[in-house]
């Protein structure tokens, strides 16, 4: 027990910080951290998983309460109501796709797979609907910040795991996961697909890359179809995205963005 606790003071410092909220949210999961930051990430996201329906059932009582209609306030609401109960900044992908009960999904990357999680999640109670998954694991590339900076940026998984490791397996039969370079994989498979209901961008936020991903997929997107797209405070390619077409688009919490094909 004594060379655990020693263990643990070794990794607290360095993972304390950003699971600070996790741990006041969730107390149980600080001792996860003596199994490491791999068993911490599935216990939560396991935990999280258990209690997105009720806090979805809450935000469709919200929802109905002010007669929202309108696709940009619906979403900015379930935002609003899963950012206050839930640690992971994606898991409104969960009431999104609740809500919306789409049928074909894509995800331009996965890492952990904490948002595939939420959307899998989702689509199995909808009883409807496929993800396809598009990932190129442990990358790291160069992008250009919005002040003019050169940056570079990591996302590596642990050793010995895959990507989407935390997705819990009864949930993985609505699941394709497609691994490659979004600029070859992405066109090979909207090229199969009919349309595209919800896309959610979470992959290199370099701004060729998502300005890359809108425009491919834009033109399947179907009639009420929505984009999303995470981190678009890196870069401008979202704003300059939507600007080009004239495009109606939704900013929340300064981090993400939505635009829907009305």
């Amino acid at each position: 027990m004594a060379e655990n606790l020693m263990n643990t003071s070794r990794v607290l410092p360095a993972v304390c910080f950003q699971n600070l909220k996790k741990f006041i949210r969730h107390p149980s999961l600080l001792l996860s951290i003596l199994g490491g930051e791999v068993a911490l990430s599935k216990q939560h996201v396991m935990i999280e998983l258990r209690a997105a329906e009720y806090i979805y059932e809450q935000c469709m009582k919200g929802i109905n309460e002010m007669h929202l209609t309108d696709t940009h306030n619906i979403v900015t609401e379930i935002y609003s109501h899963f950012s206050r109960r839930s640690c992971y900044h994606n898991s409104f992908l969960y009431g999104v796709a609740r809500w919306f009960r789409p049928r074909i999904v894509i995800e331009a990357g996965v890492h952990y797979g904490a948002s595939t999680a939420f959307l899998l999640s989702a689509l199995k109670l909808n009883g409807v609907g496929h993800l396809w998954s598009v990932d190129m694991p442990n990358q790291t590339y160069s992008y250009v910040g919005r002040h003019g900076e050169c940056r570079t940026h990591s996302d590596l998984l642990p050793a010995g795991c895959d990507p989407g490791f935390v997705v819990p397996h009864t949930i993985r039969d609505r699941w394709t996961l497609v691994l490659g370079d979004v600029r070859d994989a992405l066109p090979r498979l909207i090229a199969k697909l009919p349309a595209v209901d919800l896309f959610f961008h979470d992959s290199a936020n370099t701004y060729e890359i998502m300005r890359f991903e809108y425009e491919i997929v834009w033109p399947l997107l179907a009639s009420g179809g929505i984009l999303l797209s995470d981190d678009i405070d890196w870069n401008g390619a979202f704003q300059d995205f939507c600007t080009s077409r004239s495009l109606r688009y939704s900013l929340i919490n300064s981090r993400k963005g939505l635009c829907t094909n009305m």
